[in-house]
């Protein structure tokens, strides 16, 4: 079996863990958030109308309220919402900690600020309170030092480690070819990318698999990015190539923020008022 069949057969194993969930979801969807979640690989730029089945919109302004209040208590903008300490309290009065744990704070509220953090926190609210579970990525950006991304539910499968903390996210999306050949270059993608790519099918969506875990083959000595803790992989679903991928890169540590609103182990997703 091939690494990628490997990777095939966990993203199928996933899939069907999360299977059950997927109609309350649905639910919650039709009733109270028409515009949130995302079911179908090839569900996108869908404008129709879909509000339909909601009656009545207490339930949605209800979701309104709570997200504005998290909001406003947790992460507000507008103030300091959290305060960087030593576990050694003698140590957190000494002179110089505390000037470099104040400076250390300054930088971080200075980053949250230039990034995009504030505008996609409110998101991540309101998928734990509709759907228990929520899923936001940090990656590095040479621009803002930092770039958050929500993953809205259904469009990602979770699993969690003996300590019931989330380690690995699969995604399925679709990109197309522009987007491929613009993030991952030319040479990394596969004959029939560069194919249409080549006759200007620019606008062609192909189907692909992201996923994030740990890498059992992980070497802190090692200066290469794919021997790291957490290895990323991308790879177009239809590939020709057992082993051909767009991209292949690792992390020192689980990049993606899984909050669930209340975990009930071995549960792996959450539970919320949306569901009750």
């Amino acid at each position: 079996m091939s690494t990628k069949e490997r990777y095939n057969r966990r993203l199928a194993k996933l899939r069907n863990e999360r299977e059950t969930w997927v109609t309350h979801w649905k639910d919650i969807n039709e009733y109270v958030v028409p515009r949130r979640g995302r079911f179908l690989v090839s569900d996108r730029n869908k404008g129709d109308k879909r509000n339909d089945k909601i009656i009545d919109s207490e339930a949605t302004q209800a979701v309104n309220i709570l997200v504005s209040g998290l909001m406003s208590g947790v992460t507000s903008p507008a103030r300091k919402w959290f305060r960087l300490v030593t576990p050694d309290p003698d140590m957190r009065e000494f002179g110089p900690v505390k000037e470099w744990l104040h400076l250390v704070e300054k930088v971080m509220y200075d980053v949250f600020t230039a990034s995009n953090l504030y505008k996609v926190l409110p998101y991540i609210y309101e998928e734990m309170a509709l759907y228990g579970t929520a899923a936001m990525i940090h990656l590095d950006d040479f621009e803002d030092v930092s770039k958050f991304r929500v993953f809205t539910t259904g469009e990602y499968m979770i699993a969690q480690n003996h300590k019931y903390q989330a380690d690995t996210i699969y995604r399925e999306l679709e990109q197309t070819v522009e987007q491929l050949v613009g993030s991952y270059g030319y040479d990394r993608c596969s004959g029939f990318v560069q194919r249409a790519y080549d006759k200007g099918d620019l606008d062609l969506w192909i189907e692909t698999v992201h996923l994030i875990e740990p890498n059992p083959d992980a070497d802190p000595d090692s200066p290469f990015n794919t021997d790291m803790a957490y290895r990323t992989v991308c790879y177009e679903k239809a590939s020709d190539g057992p082993d051909e991928y767009l991209d292949k890169s690792g992390f020192p540590h689980f990049p993606v923020y899984v909050p669930r609103w209340h975990l009930m182990p071995p549960d792996v997703y959450g539970r919320s008022p949306g569901m009750d």
